[in-house]
C-alpha cells in the first residue's frame, strides 16, 4: 500500500468506528528485535495521560521512536478525530506467529478492557495459523515439517 493509501484506510475505519459508537483505538503489533526474547518487553504510544498511566502500570514503557503503517496511524488520527486509544507493540523476532509476544499483548488488552479470555488455547490456535500460512506460501514452513515433506516426495521425479 502506498502512504496515501494507508491515510485513505485509516480515514475510513475512523469513519466507520465513529458511526458504530467506538471511542477507543487500540492498535496491537510486533517489535521486531535480532535475538530470541524469553519474555518480550512491551511498547506502547498513547493518546492522553489517563492511558499512559494505565500502560505504565501494567509494565509497559513509553516507545521511543515511531510506529509505522497503519498501527501507528489509527491512533494519531483518531486522536485529532477525538477518539483515545493507544498501540502496544510487543518484543518479537518476527516470525509467524510468535505465541509469546502475542500472549503479553493480550493480557494487557484483557485486563485494560475487563475481558476474561482463556489464553491456554492459544497454542493450538496458533498451529492451525501456522498451517494456514504455510499451505498459502505465506510462511516456510519449519525444518521438521519441510524434512517430512521432502522424504514424502523423494520418488517423485
Amino acid at each position: 500500500m502506498t502512504a496515501t493509501g494507508q491515510y485513505e484506510l485509516c480515514g475510513r475505519i475512523l469513519d466507520v468506528s465513529k458511526n458504530l459508537g467506538c471511542s477507543l483505538v487500540i492498535t496491537l503489533g510486533g517489535l521486531k528485535r535480532e535475538e530470541e526474547i524469553k519474555k518480550p518487553k512491551l511498547y506502547f504510544a498513547a493518546t492522553d495521560k489517563e492511558t499512559v498511566g494505565e500502560l505504565l502500570e501494567a509494565g509497559a514503557e513509553i516507545i521511543k521512536g515511531q510506529i509505522f503503517g497503519v498501527a501507528g496511524l489509527l491512533v494519531g488520527i483518531g486522536r485529532l478525530r477525538g477518539f483515545r486509544g493507544f498501540c502496544l507493540l510487543a518484543e518479537t523476532l518476527g516470525l509467524y506467529p510468535d505465541t509469546t509476544a502475542t500472549r503479553e499483548v493480550l493480557k494487557v488488552v484483557c485486563k485494560r478492557l475487563n475481558l476474561k479470555i482463556d489464553l491456554d488455547s492459544l497454542d493450538d490456535t496458533v498451529e492451525v495459523t501456522r498451517s494456514l500460512l504455510e499451505d498459502f506460501g505465506l510462511l516456510e514452513p519449519s525444518s521438521g515439517e519441510r524434512g517430512k515433506e521432502e522424504a514424502q516426495f523423494r520418488w517423485f521425479v
